[in-house]
């Protein structure tokens, strides 16, 4: 089941969250469009910014919902750990941060209500 971001997601964030990962999405849409020349897809820019939206009581949960979708910790970080893989529901990467991520940077302009542009991205750096 895919993740609604528009109808189910949006809407329990605060008002601020919402402005503030609204700029931060566009942004990090428009950088994505640069693919060719930065290599940095939806994916890798949200595997970079993933840590920084996060903050919990329990770093480990934090690590794991940083995890690309379908991935894990690492078997030597759950061992080491007091935070039973259930806590973390499995320990997967399904419903993480970077697959919410990825998806809104995406797919920004249908998230965003401005419907998708036409025009191809030119980078003018080299």
């Amino acid at each position: 089941m895919r993740l609604r971001l528009r109808s189910d997601f949006l809407p329990l964030l605060s008002p601020s969250q919402h402005l503030l990962l609204t700029y931060l999405t566009h942004l990090l849409h428009h950088l994505a469009q640069h693919e060719a020349t930065t290599r940095m897809s939806p994916l890798a820019l949200a595997i970079v910014i993933a840590p920084s939206l996060i903050s919990g009581p329990d770093p480990l949960e934090d690590a794991a919902m940083c995890m690309k979708p379908g991935r894990s910790l690492p078997a030597a970080m759950l061992r080491n750990s007091d935070t039973t893989k259930k806590k973390r529901g499995g320990g997967g990467g399904g419903g993480t941060i970077v697959g919410v991520l990825e998806m809104w940077i995406r797919d920004w302009p249908d998230v965003s209500g401005e419907g998708r542009k036409n025009e191809k991205a030119v980078c003018r750096c080299s």
